[in-house]
């Protein structure tokens, strides 16, 4: 089947366009940013600022007005380096782990590198594994579902916390 396929720039616009609907940095905002990405370069072994200087500076400044901007490790089975845009210091990274009772196993596909080589956070979460997967929604439809496992499944589940934490404390992420 087709993938879908998101432009650099596509990011920086949309990233932009939160940026313009923000708020002032120390009052309520609602907004959160979740970037379920996936592109192909997946080497870098180190926070990435300079790959895309514009992206990075929105982000930076959405994290400024207390926006969180959670974004997807990638799907290589690197495990010294994350894909674009989880590698931007400011981003909030997530790689995935299977979905099972235990939740520690992190799936073989999924990318991760050495958190002293970045800035920012590392999460795990629920994102399936070679052997599990997750519930996610399919874009044949508005209310489709299928069984898919990747850290594009994994980063909504650290998102979701997140909303949750600021929706119980607005003005203190």
């Amino acid at each position: 089947s087709p993938k879908a396929a998101v432009f650099a720039s596509d990011v920086q616009k949309a990233l932009e366009s939160v940026l313009a609907a923000a708020t002032l940095p120390g009052t309520t905002n609602p907004y959160i940013v979740n970037m379920s990405l996936g592109f192909t370069d997946y080497s870098n072994s180190s926070t990435c600022d300079n790959a895309l200087p514009s992206v990075s500076n929105t982000v930076a400044n959405l994290t400024s007005k207390g926006i969180p901007v959670v974004a997807a490790t990638g799907n290589n089975s690197n495990k010294n380096g994350i894909s674009w845009p989880a590698c931007i210091s400011q981003a909030i990274k997530v790689s995935s782990v299977a979905n099972d009772v235990n939740g520690t196993a992190l799936a073989g596909f999924a990318n991760i590198g050495n958190p002293a080589s970045f800035t920012g956070p590392i999460l795990l979460a629920p994102g399936g594994s070679s052997t599990t997967t997750v519930n996610s929604s399919d874009r044949i439809s508005t209310t489709a579902t299928k069984l898919l496992k990747g850290t594009s499944q994994a980063t909504p589940h650290a998102t979701g916390i997140y909303a949750a934490l600021k929706a119980a404390n607005p003005t203190g992420i």
